[in-house]
């Protein structure tokens, strides 16, 4: 068998395969699909050159699933049962939706956003669950990508041509010092700490996975 490359692979030529295993015909096929006889004879072999299979052999007037192609059909017939249930589910109502909503971000978002975001959704979709994700370091679009979170969080970055943002907020980082600090003195209160102070002096930092320490 072949191995199929996905990114050149004509996906319409599964519906003809679909077609083909229920109908047993290319007039059946054609039929079913709105096409002509001679487009699904051409889809057929397509099929065969993409998985270097026969798919269908011709006996007593009908097309015969290979070996390969009855293995194909369950799996077939689940996906585009499911394709179908994608585009032809009713619109989105919030009220009465029960769907598991994936948000994907820093954990100092779950602070600032969820309490408000948690309070807003059980007043307009009861039913709806809020779940929030770790943002995978370095990647932040893997789980986009794997279905595994529906909405990322993040500061603002070049995006993926698939992609599509929105601004929601926006935050500033706060320097917290002692009162008697020594950077402080004589400084009037407006005074903003400008990057080379702020890196000269000791800093506090957290790591979730080795507690606070100190860096010099």
């Amino acid at each position: 068998m072949n191995k199929i490359n996905f990114r050149t692979f004509d996906l319409n030529l599964l519906k003809v395969l679909d077609a083909l295993l229920k109908e047993g015909s290319t007039i059946g096929a054609a039929k079913r699909l709105n096409l002509t006889q001679s487009a699904v004879s051409a889809a057929l072999k397509r099929l065969r050159n993409a998985v270097g299979d026969e798919l269908f052999v011709r006996y007593r007037g009908k097309l015969e699933p290979t070996d390969y192609a009855r293995m194909l059909q369950p799996s077939l017939r689940n996906a585009m049962s499911e394709l179908r249930q994608i585009f032809e589910q009713d619109e989105f109502d919030p009220v009465i939706s029960k769907a598991t909503i994936r948000l994907s971000g820093p954990d100092f978002f779950s602070d600032m956003l969820l309490p408000e975001l948690a309070e807003f959704t059980s007043h307009h979709a009861p039913g709806v669950k809020l779940q929030m994700l770790d943002l995978v370091p370095d990647d932040h679009f893997t789980t986009l990508v794997r279905y595994e979170s529906d909405l990322l969080i993040m500061p603002e970055a070049d995006l993926p041509d698939w992609a599509m943002s929105r601004t929601i907020f926006k935050s500033e980082f706060a320097t917290i010092v002692r009162a008697d600090h020594p950077v402080l003195r004589e400084r009037d209160p407006a005074w903003r700490l400008p990057l080379d102070v702020f890196c000269a002096i000791p800093q506090i930092l957290y790591s979730p996975s080795g507690g606070v320490g100190v860096i010099y």
